[in-house]
């Protein structure tokens, strides 16, 4: 998730100069994360804290999902840029979202779906690009922030609203 952050970095920088080199870097680490996407029977994704930097990529224990959030939000720029991730790629991502992580109302701690104390729920809005192949995503992220104000203050309240309005909710 450290990796990429610098990716968002490198991607805007990129963006932003329209040098090649910066947009190379972005796809390494691109490549780098999405090699280590584990798809699972129910066609979503889950994956390793600290994967191994040699397959298997299956790692002890599951990223949690605020971190997780980290790198699902790189993909999601990475795709809208057409950078390495693409359309499939998205669905599995919004499916983890949807129905691995998001369970009866409530959020899992881990991309598999475990952990039932919604310690890293606070960070459902750094997924909320997803909503550009799942609106349901965002369905999801407002119907959490409807039911935990006062809370959420702040920046995260600043982003969640920004979030939300880009896809209309």
């Amino acid at each position: 998730n450290q990796q990429n952050i610098l990716g968002r970095t490198l991607l805007d920088m990129g963006i932003v100069t329209g040098k090649r080199d910066y947009t190379r870097k972005v796809e390494h680490l691109a490549r780098f994360l999405k090699k280590r996407l584990i798809l699972r029977a129910d066609g979503a994704y889950e994956w390793a804290y600290c994967p191994p930097l040699e397959p298997p990529f299956d790692g002890p224990g599951r990223e949690d999902i605020s971190h997780a959030a980290m790198n699902v939000d790189f993909a999601a720029l990475c795709f809208r840029e057409g950078i390495v991730f693409d359309r499939d790629d998205m669905r599995r991502l919004a499916l983890t979202f949807t129905r691995v992580v998001h369970r009866a109302g409530k959020f899992a701690d881990c991309v598999d779906g475990s952990g039932t104390e919604e310690k890293f729920a606070i960070a459902v809005a750094y997924w909320a690009n997803l909503a550009q192949v799942e609106p349901e995503v965002c369905r999801l992220i407002r119907e959490y922030f409807d039911r935990v104000p006062p809370a959420v203050t702040g920046p995260l309240a600043l982003l969640t609203s920004a979030m939300l309005a880009r896809y209309g909710y």
